[in-house]
């Protein structure tokens, strides 16, 4: 699987394998509805003659078995559809410009799903009754009908497919509507084409030729159109609310709140302690300085101040024993 991605993206050989892959699953839901088909085949058959009201015939030897075959296959194919349509929804989802998640996948299976059994149902117990009946009253004298398993098995299933695939009318338009968004008024306005095409597709279809049944053809076309609409005005408005939504969450400004910090006190500085004075700078003794008194008799002129010695600088000369004696002596 490494040599099939480059730079994130899957080379052609990886898509052949993703595709192959994604069929697979179909392929075996064929198989096991087959089975399934075959161990209930005598109530389906009887299912599908109920609309007749006669006895089916088979003219070749292998008629019986062909026909339980078809039945199977038919059975096998119903149950694998849905599973085809979400393999395919699932393959083509990167190639779609808007994302399509897997509620999305799921949720159109499902209604896929729900549209087809209409369909089906609408085809076995209205349409399918009405067309047997108006063929039946074709009588022609001298001529009895013997019907033919397979020939009544390829009229009630054409009849019975034509409507599944009509009914997924809702479904295709709101896949349309997905990829690129439509106008529900401009969807009105094509309504009269949409009545012309259904006239048209009820005369095409083989089982059709009274003007009954082409009206019970072209009516649900009709109907279905318009709730396709009603379908894509419920999701373009959600889409506008939606977008409402974001655009306001986007053009909200959210105002930033501004926390002031707490003032940061500076710390104290610290004390600093006078460095104590070392001992033998102490001063013990004092030391005295004197004036004399001016001599008598003499002009008044002031005596010059004796002083025994001039004192000491007791910090640039520490006090020593020597510096005492000197102090003592001048005394």
């Amino acid at each position: 699987m490494d040599g099939q991605v480059i730079e994130g993206q899957l080379t052609f050989a990886g898509h052949i394998h993703e595709l192959r892959r994604r069929l697979t699953w179909p392929a075996l839901i064929l198989v096991i509805g087959g089975f399934v088909g075959y161990a209930f085949h005598n109530d389906i058959i009887q299912f599908l003659q109920a609309p007749l009201h006669q006895t089916l015939y088979y003219n070749t030897p292998a008629g019986g078995f062909n026909f339980i075959m078809k039945v199977c296959f038919i059975l096998g194919i119903t149950l694998a559809i849905p599973v085809l349509i979400y393999n395919v929804i699932s393959f083509i989802e990167p190639a779609v410009e808007k994302k399509i998640t897997r509620r999305i996948i799921t949720m159109v299976t499902a209604l896929s799903l729900t549209l087809g059994v209409a369909g089906a149902a609408f085809a076995y117990f209205v349409v399918l009754p009405v067309s047997l009946k108006f063929f039946g009253n074709v009588d022609i004298a001298g001529v009895k009908p013997l019907i033919a398993a397979d020939d009544y098995l390829n009229f009630a299933l054409t009849c019975i497919v034509s409507f599944i695939l009509l009914f997924q009318i809702p479904l295709l338009v709101l896949f349309i509507n997905h990829i690129k968004p439509m106008s529900p008024r401009k969807l009105l306005k094509y309504e009269k084409y949409v009545i012309v095409g259904s006239l048209a597709i009820a005369l095409v279809l083989p089982f059709t030729y009274d003007p009954l049944t082409q009206f019970l053809i072209a009516l649900p076309i009709i109907v279905l159109y318009n709730l396709s609409v009603v379908m894509v005005w419920m999701a373009n408005r959600s889409l506008r609310k939606a977008a409402k939504l974001e655009a306001k969450a986007e053009t909200t400004v959210v105002e930033p709140v501004v926390i002031t910090p707490e003032p940061v006190l500076a710390p104290l500085p610290a004390v600093v302690e006078p460095a104590p004075i070392p001992r033998e700078t102490q001063q013990t003794t004092p030391i005295r300085q004197t004036f004399m008194e001016p001599i008598v008799g003499k002009p008044m002129k002031r005596a010059p101040i004796a002083v025994r010695r001039p004192m000491l600088d007791v910090v640039s000369h520490p006090l020593t024993g020597q510096n005492f004696l000197d102090l003592r002596l001048n005394k």
